[in-house]
């Protein structure tokens, strides 16, 4: 590559820049490697996206389950209103107590 530059007192002057690579054939090794490891990034990202969002909703259910004993709703429509177990809900109910 060659360029040439002006200086501010307006004499030119030539730049020669050479760009040499010496990974050779190990270069698209690497961006490969690079590649791997970005995609792994981005699934590890989502499952833990996706792992936050199922623990948010259990507690949404739970906290929702609470309210719905205190107001003394069945056990079978808080079950059905918050897709927690029977067996879920009288946990929830023991330590409502």
């Amino acid at each position: 590559m060659v360029a040439r530059v002006k200086l501010v007192e307006g004499e030119t002057f030539i730049l020669h820049i050479e760009i040499q690579n010496d990974n050779g054939a190990q270069m698209p090794v690497r961006m490969q490697a690079l590649a791997d490891v970005e995609s792994k990034i981005a699934s590890a990202v989502e499952k833990g996206m996706e792992r936050g969002m199922e623990k948010g909703m259990d507690k949404a259910a739970r906290a929702i389950a609470l309210n719905l004993i205190k107001a003394g709703t069945s056990i079978d429509i808080i079950a059905h209103a918050t897709g927690l177990s029977e067996s879920e809900i009288e946990q929830l109910r023991m330590t409502a107590v």
